[in-house]
């Protein structure tokens, strides 16, 4: 059991409002993503609903399998600059990861998500759009841990520093049964 909680400082008065969120579960199954299956650097889509607003945050969490020690980074189709925010490997060796992107171009529409190397084949992938998020310098704070298998998952401990802070959780279970 994984989990990664991220807070990102707005700096200002206005809450931020999630605008769409969109999850691709196993979008990463072996033998999909661009590339093919027999791709050694598969680069896994996952789309979001409509195309983003300018100037907004979008962020996205990751669930794979970690075999072969892949570095991943994530990019779409505008060119934004991604960040990682933290991510934390299990005892089963899974990893789950969380990037961020800040002041989005207008009309951000597919996320890609690479693997520097093929993995065992799994890829579950998530993201939300938010408005009123800093365009700048919004990580104030963060925590990524693991867990014992269970059906419950614990968020951890953090402290925010700045007021009004976007809270956003992402949690996987790779417990299959």
């Amino acid at each position: 059991l994984v989990s990664m909680l991220l807070w990102c400082s707005h700096g200002w008065a206005q809450t931020p409002t999630l605008v769409q969120h969109v999850s691709c579960p196993n979008s990463g199954g072996l033998g999909s993503g661009v590339g093919g299956a027999m791709s050694s650097t598969p680069v896994y889509q996952c789309p979001l609903p409509e195309p983003s607003q300018a100037g907004n945050a979008i962020l996205l969490g990751l669930f794979s399998d970690n075999s072969s020690n892949p570095k991943w980074t994530v990019s779409d189709d505008k060119s934004n600059s991604w960040n990682l925010a933290g991510s934390a490997i299990d005892s089963s060796g899974n990893i789950v990861a969380v990037y961020y992107a800040l002041n989005v171009a207008a009309g951000t529409r597919v996320l890609s998500v690479k693997s520097s190397v093929q993995t065992n084949g799994y890829l579950a992938v998530s993201a939300s759009e938010y408005y009123n998020v800093a365009t700048t310098s919004a990580l104030d704070a963060q925590g990524c841990n693991t867990g014992a298998s269970s059906k419950s998952i614990s968020a951890g401990s953090i402290t925010p520093t700045t007021a009004g802070d976007l809270l956003w959780q992402w949690a996987a279970n790779a417990n299959t049964t």
